[in-house]
């Protein structure tokens, strides 16, 4: 009854997480992580950083290969449907509940109530949804799904003997180091499991003895760890041992007063550090002090000097001795998710604080039902905020307006919403954000910049700004951009030798190979294109977009029906993209299928309201129906958007002349020719207009 009644809160909370999308981080490690779609990475998720399949300034050191392993399999069930993922959270928060009952019935014996109405609390904590709504939130999930499932193995394995008891240590050793290659958090599990002994009435040197599996297992799994990504010590020990001491016990009432009142719910939080001597410092560690001579007055309490240690020792992994990712600027290190394991106690402190102290049930239950509610109704909301990239990031900047982190951060998802003049305003916030608290500039930031420069036509810009760090700062994307820079500017020579530049830097590099098939591509050496292109797609998996540009070459070559298969391929693969619509909707044109090619024209440009290549093929089409008048306010929309659009430009001169416009025409065409003198097909039908010919000029 119990179970239903978590499973029923749980999903109750968390089941608008369901319609959320990849988020953040979620972009990289499960869309953008090609060790996914095959078993054969394994040793290599296992030997490696969290982020080693990404070329990024910003690695942190991570280790959490079973997080990894749980989206390859998610992965393999629902490919990248996001759904699938978000339900394999909300399932992992039921387990994290249901393993918190069954464990609480072992703390509390005498009253099962406590136990039930503790983990009922946990479910539905506001502070939890960082853990659930966020896929990349699932580490803490597992974790203490595994330090929960390893606590009632290792407490079974006492009252065994023998060979049994060796049995269940070892599986209890197991789902402890799972729970450590989950997340580091889990950790603290061996001080929490000595305190539990010493609760439960064991003696010292037993206690002792019986937790030595378990250390034993941590020392192991540090090794591993230093083995595998290296440990290093965190740049916050750097600081003056009384600021660094003021700032952790800050710290830690922060987070207690997150648990307590879990308002505004942020992301990005800000945590300065601070001086011992400071009115915040001085209180911060007047009630360590205070809490300390509390907890030793009442050492006779056992549950209560468990509950309070035991959520101390939960927060030990978070001291920030060893490193912690945390965006520069941002102080202590801190962050909502790391309190999922230190909630268990204070979830079960709270339960127990209120059943001893507060008789009067009808009280109780007024209390706890006003409690359900709007801990539900603040997750709910909560959740929405993780809906996409864009809502959460915004979501964030309203309570941090000042982070370059996530000014940055929103910048990126302009960029690959194609909403060029976003992107440049915020990653020039960002900059400056960046600028007012440390020297020098931010790589990713000035690259998103150049990035954005390119794909704004800017080729120079975006080429001198790459130019200028590239030789400071061996980053592939970097390069990429230079070299992407010189193949739009005409520079193909120049592109191409910085384009195997990158891939001598990185072999695996998937865009340098897609820049030299497009070079290939432009010489007419189409075979050598498609065969770049196929290296792409074994470094990177199956990429849509790659599939796109197989499908031009295939185009170029005279191979309509390739060309469309290749386009079906990326459309199966993706659905929304913009792209293989409007490619498909240009060979139907061509093919003579007018109506056809109209639809999928229109497809993309719903998908993509910025295409406008899209936009003025299906003016041509349009023309070419007779709906004059439409056409050209398509045509018209796009220059007002880009008013050097060649295409768009010499399309509206043509439009002009078929409709005997010829001034207007011939204006037209010598603004064209202004801006691209070198433009042939201008020129020919200038000449026409010169020469009093309205015939309709070249096809499209």
């Amino acid at each position: 009854m119990v179970l239903l009644l978590l499973l029923a809160a749980v999903f109750v909370t968390y089941g608008n997480t369901l319609a959320n999308d990849f988020v953040w981080d979620d972009i990289h490690l499960i869309a953008g992580d090609a060790r996914l779609q095959s078993v054969e990475y394994l040793p290599s998720i296992f030997s490696n950083d969290y982020f080693a399949f990404k070329d990024d300034v910003g690695k942190y050191g991570y280790y959490r290969p079973i997080a990894t392993v749980s989206f390859m399999l998610d992965r393999a069930l629902y490919g990248l449907r996001p759904l699938g993922f978000h339900l394999t959270n909300i399932w992992l928060h039921f387990c994290c509940c249901a393993l918190m009952f069954l464990v609480g019935r072992k703390v509390f014996p005498n009253s099962q109530a406590i136990a039930a109405i503790g983990a009922l609390f946990f479910a539905i904590h506001p502070v939890h949804t960082e853990n659930v709504a966020w896929i990349s939130g699932r580490t803490d999930l597992l974790s203490t799904a595994f330090v929960l499932g390893n606590w009632l193995l290792a407490d079974l394995s006492r009252v065994q003997n023998g060979w049994r008891r060796a049995g269940w240590t070892a599986l209890a050793c197991v789902a402890f180091m799972a729970g450590l290659l989950a997340k580091e958090m889990a950790l603290g599990f061996v001080a929490i499991y000595y305190l539990w002994l010493r609760r439960d009435g064991c003696p010292r040197r037993l206690a002792v003895s019986t937790t030595v599996p378990i250390a034993l297992t941590a020392f192991a799994y540090f090794l591993w760890r230093l083995y595998a990504v290296a440990v290093q010590m965190n740049h916050v020990t750097a600081r003056p041992a009384h600021e660094f001491l003021a700032t952790a016990a800050k710290t830690l009432w922060r987070y207690v007063g997150e648990l307590i009142y879990p308002l505004p719910l942020v992301a990005h939080i800000e945590n300065p550090w601070i001086e011992l001597i400071s009115w915040q410092g001085i209180l911060a560690s007047l009630g360590v002090v205070a809490a300390i001579g509390l907890i030793f007055s009442l050492r006779h309490n056992k549950n209560l000097v468990f509950l309070c240690l035991g959520f101390a020792a939960a927060l030990i992994p978070v001291s920030n001795v060893v490193t912690l990712g945390a965006a520069l600027g941002s102080g202590f290190p801190i962050a909502e998710r790391f309190l999922y394991l230190p909630s268990v106690f204070f979830c079960w402190g709270v339960t127990w604080a209120v059943h001893h102290l507060w008789h009067h049930t009808r009280g109780v239950l007024a209390f706890a039902a006003v409690l359900c509610v709007a801990c539900v109704a603040i997750s709910i909301q909560r959740n929405s905020e993780w809906r996409t990239s864009r809502t959460f990031f915004e979501s964030t900047l309203r309570h941090a307006p000042n982070s370059f982190t996530m000014l940055g951060s929103l910048a990126f998802v302009d960029l690959a919403e194609h909403r060029y003049q976003d992107a440049e305003t915020n990653f020039n916030k960002a900059l400056d954000a960046h600028r007012q608290i440390n020297d020098g500039e931010d790589v990713r930031l000035v690259t998103g910049l150049a990035l954005t420069h390119l794909f704004m036509d800017k080729p120079h810009v975006a080429l001198t700004m790459a130019q200028a760090f590239e030789s400071k700062v061996s980053i592939p994307v970097l390069t990429y951009v230079v070299a992407e820079s010189h193949r739009r500017l005409g520079q193909l020579d120049e592109a191409e030798v910085a384009f195997l530049r990158c891939i001598s830097h990185h072999a695996n590099f998937p865009n340098a190979y897609v820049g030299l098939a497009r070079i290939a591509t432009s010489r007419g050496d189409y075979d050598q294109a498609l065969g770049l292109f196929e290296k792409t797609l074994s470094l990177a998996g199956q990429v849509p977009e790659v599939y796109v540009a197989m499908g031009d070459v295939h185009r170029m070559q005279g191979d309509k029906a390739r060309a469309l298969s290749s386009y079906a391929r990326a459309l199966a693969l993706n659905p929304k993209l913009a792209s293989a619509e409007a490619a498909t909707g240009v060979i139907l044109a061509e093919q003579g299928d007018i109506q056809q090619a109209t639809v999928a024209l229109e497809r993309a440009l719903a998908l993509d309201s910025q295409l406008y290549s899209a936009e003025v093929t299906l003016a041509i089409l349009l023309a070419q129906q007779g709906r004059l008048r439409e056409a050209e306010e398509r045509i018209r929309m796009v220059l007002q958007a880009e008013p050097e659009n060649r295409d768009a430009l010499f399309n509206l001169a043509i439009l002009f002349a078929n409709t005997h416009r010829l001034p207007e025409a011939r204006a037209v065409l010598l603004d064209l020719l202004k801006r691209m003198p070198g433009h042939r097909e201008a020129a020919r039908l200038l000449l026409k207009i010169d020469q009093q010919d309205t015939s309709r000029g070249p096809n499209p």
